[in-house]
């Protein structure tokens, strides 16, 4: 009797599938919520950019993110060699595309940060061929290079959510204008769930720190979608 009961299961989620399939219905839309996905944490080594580098929280996640891929270097090597711009000459600022803009290591000089072409050619630097660039691209891939286990680096705010339009400024630069908020941020997104974002925030007391995802998800596209990993192994 038992074996009558599975087979008739079967048979009902066989012809359910088949349904599905000749009606072109999307079945993992379907059934997707049924499913608990396995969204392990990665394990990256945490570190902080304070007291060292108050500005510092691009190269100190990409410190991380290098870190990961067997590199060994320290955030204040990268601090020292990632092209740099002055915070404001003849009347222009700084361009935040080409270099980090002002002072990164002291409150007492302006400063501001750096967007993702600087910190993806050094990057390349440590790991030739190795760095994939996600800028631009839709938030879902970051997920796919967490399933293949690598973190990824990117550009956020440091409320972790959609930010007011008061929060930005227009800068004048010699390529044009550029808009800029004095809130920008970067962590390295270590994990995810449907709810939630694990990230390692340089500047938080500990790994893995979490935050919610559909928030993080609208920060990180008014950032521009800046965002780099390293090719699986």
């Amino acid at each position: 009797m038992r074996k009558k009961i599975v087979g008739k299961k079967f048979l009902v989620l066989t012809l359910f599938l088949i349904s599905t399939i000749c009606l072109g219905l999307n079945v993992e839309k379907l059934v997707g919520k049924f499913v608990k996905p396995s969204n392990p944490v990665l394990s990256v080594s945490f570190v902080k950019q304070k007291p060292e580098l108050p500005r510092g929280c691009e190269v100190t996640s990409l410190a991380m993110l290098l870190n990961y891929g067997g590199i060994k270097v320290s955030k204040m090597e990268l601090a020292e060699k990632i092209d740099k711009v002055p915070y404001e000459k003849n009347g222009f600022k700084g361009d935040m595309n080409k270099g980090f803009l002002g002072d990164m290591y002291s409150f007492e000089n302006p400063g501001l940060g750096v967007n993702v072409g600087p910190i993806y050619t050094i990057a390349n630097q440590y790991l030739p061929g190795k760095i994939i660039n996600l800028t631009g691209y839709p938030v879902g891939e970051i997920y796919k290079m967490i399933d293949k286990g690598s973190p990824v680096w990117v550009i956020t705010n440091a409320k972790f959510k959609k930010l007011s339009g008061d929060q930005f400024r227009i800068y004048q630069t010699k390529t044009g204008p550029m808009i800029v908020t004095y809130q920008q941020h970067s962590v390295v997104i270590t994990g995810y769930t449907n709810d939630s974002i694990y990230i390692n925030d340089p500047l938080a007391e500990m790994s893995n720190k979490v935050v919610n995802r559909k928030q993080f998800e609208e920060s990180w596209i008014q950032m521009g979608s800046q965002a780099i990993s390293i090719q699986p192994k």
